[in-house]
């Protein structure tokens, strides 16, 4: 048993946080609502695999749910994904002068990365199926020295957001985390749907995120890294990137997503109290 002197309370507001009563919370991780309440009380303690549930349930880590105080933060805006979405540019940015802009290539990559950043906020999901041939695009126009910064820039912050939609649908999908089934539970044909369909999808993002092209960009993503972090201009956006692999699932390493998640936000609040401008705009 795992003594903590948050985890009760920490239950409690998440689940009021989201809407759930004890009976639903405990459905899931499968206990009584009984259970649920001793937990909340502070008069039993859940089993390690109980508290993987809940945390899992809850999007938050082991530790987060065992050694933090969640309770002052609110989770209820975290029932929609809009502010992200509605704010991209403040996570992932597009570099362009005039310069850049003499290159036809990366001009045609400038056009279609902010076309699919329009559309994926107007909830147009196939401009998607565009970030590869902007990627390409970038990759292309990196031999220029016109644009050979702003390329490596713009081509990072495209692919770590697809990578880390991919990668976040797929434990999204497997997990099937509260924000998931709460929006669900509203549309039953929706529901209905998911079920059928969501081994299907699983299938189809795991072979993407498996073939070869998708690993050559991951491992060309690192290399544009060390090409931005060699120049004092752009070593700032480089160490942010960075920080944002780890925070957004993308990175490839034996850890899971929610430690790499915790890896990251300890380097983003890091990074912040050296002053990188990049990570203080995440404020603005």
């Amino acid at each position: 048993m795992l003594q903590s002197d948050y985890l009760g309370n920490n239950i409690k507001h998440l689940r009021n946080s989201y809407g759930e009563t004890q009976e639903q919370l405990g459905e899931i991780v499968g206990v009584n609502s009984n259970t649920i309440s001793q937990y909340e009380h502070n008069k039993r303690v859940p089993d390690k695999d109980t508290i993987k549930a809940i945390a899992t349930h809850y999007m938050v880590t082991v530790d987060e749910l065992l050694k933090s105080d969640l309770t002052t933060r609110d989770f209820s805006q975290m029932l929609s994904g809009k502010d992200f979405i509605n704010n991209l540019h403040k996570w992932f940015f597009i570099f362009k002068n005039d310069i850049a802009l003499t290159n036809d290539t990366f001009r045609k990559a400038i056009d279609i990365h902010y076309s699919i950043f329009k559309n994926i906020q107007s909830g147009q999901i196939e401009a998607f199926n565009d970030i590869n041939k902007c990627i390409d695009l970038y990759k292309k126009a990196f031999s220029d020295p016109r644009c050979k910064y702003e390329s490596a820039a713009n081509y990072i912050g495209l692919w770590i957001f697809y990578s880390s939609m991919l990668k976040g649908t797929i434990y999204a999908i497997s997990d099937c985390p509260v924000i998931i089934s709460k929006f669900l539970e509203n549309d039953i044909k929706l529901f209905v749907e998911f079920e059928d369909e969501k081994s299907d999808v699983l299938k189809e993002i795991e072979t993407i995120v498996n073939n070869d092209s998708f690993i050559n960009n991951s491992y060309l993503l690192y290399n544009y890294l060390a090409t931005l972090k060699k120049s004092l201009d752009w070593s700032e956006l480089a160490d942010y990137y960075l920080c944002l692999l780890y925070f957004s699932g993308s990175v490839d390493n034996s850890l899971d997503i929610e430690q790499n998640r915790i890896v990251g936000g300890e380097m983003l609040t890091s990074f912040l109290r050296t002053g990188n401008q990049y990570i203080e705009k995440l404020n603005d």
